[in-house]
This record gives structure tokens, C-alpha cells and sequence, in this order.
């Protein structure tokens, strides 16, 4: 099932995306880490095992959601109080992120 998520890029540029949280892998094409949460949106934060690309800006603006060092592309997933997929409120993050 596809959920609207954000993906983040290293220059931390932002587009809304529909996701199948169950085909993470496949996107990324390598394993994925679980590297950082914004709880107030319900937004988990997921990254590619491989370190490929440039360390990704957001994680020095955003140390208390992000993990320190994370390279390339981010996706913000929602995930509801029992642990299930959902959609974010794309633009409410995006304008969060861009505000704080």
C-alpha cells in the first residue's frame, strides 16, 4: 500500500513522495537503518546501510531528530501509535522543517 512520505536529499531539498514502506529495500536498493524520528508528525526516519552520496545538511540543522552523520537520501515514513504505516502531513513537515 502506498503512503505519502518525504524524501530528503543530502542538500536538504524536499519532495513528497507515495511509498510502500514494504519496498523500502528495493528503493534503496541495499539494506536500510532506521536513523532519526520527528515524534510530534509521527515521522520515522529510514536511510540506506551503503553511505553512498554526500553527508546529508539536515542532520546538523536537526540533531535531536536525525542521527549525527548520515549519507544521502533520507525518507520521513509515518508511522501511526500502534507501529502502522500512514500518511504524513507532507506539507505541515515540509513547512516545519523549512520554519524551524
Amino acid at each position: 500500500m502506498l503512503h505519502w512520505a518525504i524524501s530528503i536529499k543530502d542538500d536538504t531539498s524536499m519532495v513528497a513522495l507515495k511509498i510502500d514502506h514494504q519496498l523500502l529495500k528495493e528503493y534503496f536498493q541495499s539494506s536500510i537503518s532506521f536513523c532519526g524520528a520527528i515524534c510530534e508528525f509521527d515521522a520515522i526516519a529510514v536511510c540506506s546501510n551503503s553511505k553512498i552520496g554526500k553527508e546529508n545538511k539536515i542532520c546538523k540543522q536537526f540533531p535531536s531528530f536525525f542521527d549525527d552523520v548520515i549519507y544521502g537520501e533520507i525518507i520521513l515514513l509515518g508511522s501511526d501509535a500502534n507501529g502502522q504505516a500512514c500518511d504524513l502531513d507532507v506539507e505541515k513537515i515540509i513547512k516545519f522543517l523549512h520554519l524551524a
